[in-house]
């Protein structure tokens, strides 16, 4: 009887042991499936403003095009500079003078340009991500308020004062001044490549 006991007793420690291992092994049994989210467009965030902000969404990428093309034009004045700098034998001192004093100019005017361009993008935008920023934060409160009370208590404690606060903020962020930063750099690219092609298109297949 004794080397029956035994006998049970060692298959049923196996047993434990054999299922303690599968679970081990296979943590394919104990993943819980990652819940799928849905990303929405840009152009349905800002559909939900009202049309008011269009205008400033419309003003605020014009803007920020006309700032990206303000580095461009330094490129350009700086080259010109070089090239007076360089003796010909038509040049005197005046003409040396006159042309530097022109790129100067040329210089403040492209510094007030990006000043006076920039700003306004980024205030534009920058206008737009509050508004949507304030409307997401009203509308999600007033989805939290017609909750049953049930539902507050599956929610997991400080979850829904952070969605308010954190989740909303980085939606704020991301839709203000982010938008007329790509947007400035976008330009800045595509108008330095017309550019150039322009002066020196041979150069520019090669770069």
């Amino acid at each position: 009887m004794e080397d029956d006991w035994d006998k049970s007793n060692i298959v049923v420690v196996g047993a434990e042991k054999t299922s303690l291992s599968s679970r081990c092994c296979c943590p394919t049994l104990f993943k819980k499936k990652k819940e799928e989210r849905k990303g929405v467009p840009l152009t349905k965030i800002l559909a939900l403003l009202p049309r008011s902000y269009l205008v400033h969404m419309i003003i605020g990428t014009i803007a920020a095009v006309f700032h990206g093309g303000c580095f461009p034009g330094f490129a350009i004045a700086f080259g010109k500079l070089f090239d007076i700098f360089v003796p010909s034998p038509t040049s005197t001192v005046q003409t040396f003078e006159e042309g530097v004093a022109t790129i100067c100019y040329v210089f403040i005017a492209l510094g007030v340009w990006a000043v006076l361009w920039g700003y306004l993008c980024q205030m534009l935008w920058g206008t737009v991500g509050e508004a949507v920023g304030g409307m997401l934060r009203m509308r999600v409160f007033s989805s939290m308020m017609i909750q049953e009370v049930g539902w507050f208590d599956q929610q997991p404690s400080g979850k829904l004062g952070s969605i308010l606060s954190d989740d909303i903020s980085l939606v704020r962020s991301g839709l203000g001044d982010k938008i007329a930063t790509y947007v400035s750099f976008m330009s800045q690219c595509l108008i330095g490549v017309i550019v150039a092609l322009i002066f020196s298109w041979k150069l520019a297949l090669v770069m």
